[in-house]
This record gives C-alpha cells, sequence and structure tokens, in this order.
C-alpha cells in the first residue's frame, strides 16, 4: 500500500483518501462492535504521531486488529514503543501478571512473546515505568531496563559491560560507595558477572530485575550465545539471585528444539496478542 498525492493505491486501483472517522463507518459492524466495546472498557489506545512531513497518521490498536488510517502524502506509519503515560491505556491484566511473578516468594522470570509491532516492546517499558507503584516491596529490587537491539549487544562481553555500566549509574549501587569501588572490579565475563549478581543479593539484599527488550538479539546469535550462556542464566534465576522479563519474537523452547540446546533456561512465556 502507498499513498499517490491524496489518494491510498491498493493492487493498482486508486481509492479516495480516508480520514479515521470515515475508516470506522467502512468497517465490518463486529469490528465497530469490538471497538466501541474495547474503548468502554479502557483496552484500547490511539497513538498520533507526526511525521517530518508534518502529516499526521493515526493508529487503532486493539485486540487482534491493528486498522490504520493514513492521510495525504504519509506512507504506512507503524507505532513504536510507548514511553508516555498518555499513550499506554490498558493492558493492566498482563501487567498485573508481571506484578505477581515479582511479587512471588522467589520471582519467576516472564518472556513476552509475539509478532512485531503487536506492543510486546511499550508493555515492557510500561511496567519498567511503574513496576515500583506496583511491587509491594519496591526498596527489594534493582530493576534495570535495556533495549538490546539498541545497546548492540553483539557479543557476551559487551553485553556483561553494558549491565554493569547500568548497575554502576543506579541509584541503588550509589549510594553504596564502597560496593561502586567493587563494581569497578569486576570484568565483563561470564563468571566475574554471575559473582557480581550474587554479591548484589549478598551484600546489598537487593534481587537483580533485568528488562530486556529484543531479546531476540541474543537468541539468533546462536554462536555467541550458546547453551553454557543460558546455563549460566539458568543458574542465576533458579537461585534467586536474578528476574528476568525479557520480550522477544519466539519463545526459547523454539530456540532450544531448533538449535539442538540443552539447557533448562526456566523462563515463563506469556504470549502478546
Amino acid at each position: 500500500m502507498r499513498s499517490v498525492r491524496g489518494c491510498i493505491t491498493t493492487r493498482g486501483r486508486v481509492a479516495p483518501t480516508l480520514n479515521p472517522l470515515s475508516l470506522f463507518f467502512l468497517m465490518p459492524c463486529c469490528v465497530r462492535v469490538e471497538l466501541v466495546i474495547r474503548a468502554i472498557t479502557r483496552d484500547f489506545f490511539i497513538i498520533v504521531e507526526k511525521v517530518k512531513n508534518h502529516v499526521m497518521a493515526v493508529s487503532v490498536f486493539f485486540v487482534g486488529v491493528r486498522v490504520m488510517a493514513v492521510l495525504p502524502s504519509s506512507p504506512f506509519v507503524a507505532g513504536g514503543c510507548l514511553d508516555r503515560d498518555a499513550l499506554f491505556v490498558g493492558r493492566e491484566g498482563e501487567l498485573d501478571t508481571l506484578v505477581s511473578k515479582m511479587n512471588a516468594r522467589q520471582a519467576i522470570s516472564v518472556n513476552i512473546i509475539g509478532a512485531s509491532g503487536i506492543g510486546k516492546s511499550s508493555l515492557l517499558k510500561r511496567f519498567y515505568m511503574t513496576w515500583a507503584e506496583r511491587v509491594k516491596e519496591p526498596a527489594r529490587y534493582l530493576v534495570i531496563y535495556a533495549s538490546l537491539e539498541a545497546a548492540q549487544t553483539r557479543s557476551e562481553a559487551s553485553l556483561y559491560k553494558f549491565v554493569i555500566a547500568k548497575l554502576r549509574q543506579h541509584s541503588k549501587c550509589q549510594s553504596h560507595p564502597k560496593f561502586l569501588e567493587k563494581l569497578a572490579q569486576y570484568p565483563a565475563d561470564r563468571e566475574s558477572f554471575s559473582k557480581l549478581i550474587q554479591l548484589i543479593k549478598q551484600e546489598l539484599d537487593l534481587l537483580v530485575v533485568l528488562c530486556l527488550d529484543d531479546f531476540d538479539v541474543l537468541l539468533d546469535n546462536r554462536k555467541t550465545f550458546d547453551n553454557d550462556f543460558y546455563d549460566s542464566f539458568r543458574y542465576l534465576t533458579t537461585s534467586g539471585y536474578l528476574m528476568l522479563i525479557t520480550a522477544s519474537k519466539q519463545s526459547y523452547e523454539k530456540y532450544k528444539q531448533r538449535y539442538g540446546w540443552t539447557s533448562n533456561f526456566l523462563i515463563l512465556n506469556i504470549r502478546w496478542y
């Protein structure tokens, strides 16, 4: 689909440009009813994003359906990761699920699974922004968010280096100068990283929670992030030193079957629709 001088062409046919209201009335009746229900239950949100040529694109998202209304001279504009409260409405059930796993006696790691552009990143970012308001004892946790795609973590060393830098910048580590000195002594390798995560629990009594978006970056790079890598994370999570909340297109189990991995990397999968 592309836009040509105020018209949208689809398979060689030209149709008049539709504004969002006209598009709504052209939807099938069952879809309009679904949208109204979701509006009443606050289970939808509207993204309004201005593109460089000052033309607006409006994406209306609700369960199972994505409708895109494109105004003149605008290409298809997909909704990116939402990081403002005003743009994120609903999904309290999914957020409550993440909170319950974090509040558990021993935290349960979670992987949010879903297709590209469906809202995984927005959910993960929203949780990171509001977790302290939701969990029972926020003082118990040290939470870090990172997009692995943006961080360009293409090797184990770069991943550990990136996370350690985030830990050093965190206020809960900054408030312990002596511990910061210890942090500076840890090299960016697997064994040292594991010891560091354990040390945070033992000395600061904090559970490290890593909110990692684009976890596929690691899963797809099987030569670098191999079976032993996931075994090291499995030890940290099952021993109560670390919690992972990740977002990826496919589950770890899918990759495990594809690559013949043997590590029982225990993580609860939540499929996002």
